[in-house]
């Protein structure tokens, strides 16, 4: 089976990446975007990665994914 490409968008300390690894399928993260420096530090410390902030405004990278995931915030 393919390998998922997946983004994590307002990823939070990485709740839908969570419930990804719950499918069992194959997948793999290949960006993560959150502005909260102490969500970031949660969700690196949760799934061994080493992301920085990244502000959703100012995103604008050129990546092939497959499914996108979000946790869009409440405010």
């Amino acid at each position: 089976m393919k390998t998922i490409k997946v983004a994590e968008d307002f990823g939070g300390i990485g709740a839908c990446t969570q419930a990804f690894k719950r499918t069992g399928l194959p997948f793999e993260i290949v960006d993560y975007v959150e502005i909260n420096q102490n969500a970031v530090n949660s969700y690196n410390a949760i799934n061994d990665t080493h992301y920085e902030p990244q502000d959703i405004s100012k995103w604008d990278k050129d990546i092939e994914i497959d499914f996108l995931m979000h946790g869009s915030p409440l405010y």
